[in-house]
């Protein structure tokens, strides 16, 4: 696994999506660099040191991944909604991994 220091922020887009939800948008990324940074990304928030109200927190995440199969254009709309069915199996996984898509969700 990439150290966590290898995180390019300035590579990909980031934006909130609702809730504690967040969307990065990685251009050329493919699915195990993806995978790879959701890793990098999940093991440093575990690592960190939260403390809200003076009250130590213990602070994971779930994350779930999508990409384009090569050689395909898929809309956003697409890609945002594998990703959400990938984050929430992440959750229903047992939470604090990262899970990449399976391309056959995004049928709809």
């Amino acid at each position: 696994m990439r150290d966590a220091g290898a995180f390019e922020p300035d590579r990909g887009q980031r934006a909130v999506d609702g809730g504690e939800e967040l969307l990065i948008v990685l251009p050329g990324c493919d699915a195990a660099d993806a995978w790879m940074l959701g890793e990098c990304l999940r093991t440093l928030i575990a690592g960190s040191s939260f403390v809200f109200a003076e009250k130590q927190l213990a602070v994971t995440c779930s994350i779930g991944c999508a990409t384009q199969p090569n050689g395909e254009s898929w809309d956003a709309d697409s890609l945002i909604r594998l990703a959400d069915e990938a984050l929430y199996e992440a959750k229903r996984s047992g939470r604090n991994c990262t899970v990449n898509a399976r391309h056959e969700l995004a049928v709809a």
